[in-house]
């Protein structure tokens, strides 16, 4: 399921109950909004994509 924290905004996905936010720690966690769940499934797939290429946007970048 994919979840979204109220008080941060962090949306993650976990198997089964949830009773803190990873990120933030606090207790309001939600089931995400379609639009939160469309938008968090977009980054993992954009991530996926970047990490079978090594592309990794400039993150990490020494002469940055």
């Amino acid at each position: 399921m994919i979840y979204t924290c109220s008080s941060c905004r962090f949306t993650f996905s976990r198997v089964g109950e949830v009773e803190s936010c990873p990120d933030c720690g606090k207790p309001f966690i939600r089931e995400a909004t379609d639009k939160e769940k469309d938008e968090y499934k977009k980054y993992q797939n954009e991530r996926e994509k970047n990490d079978k290429t090594g592309d990794d946007c400039g993150w990490g970048d020494s002469n940055v």
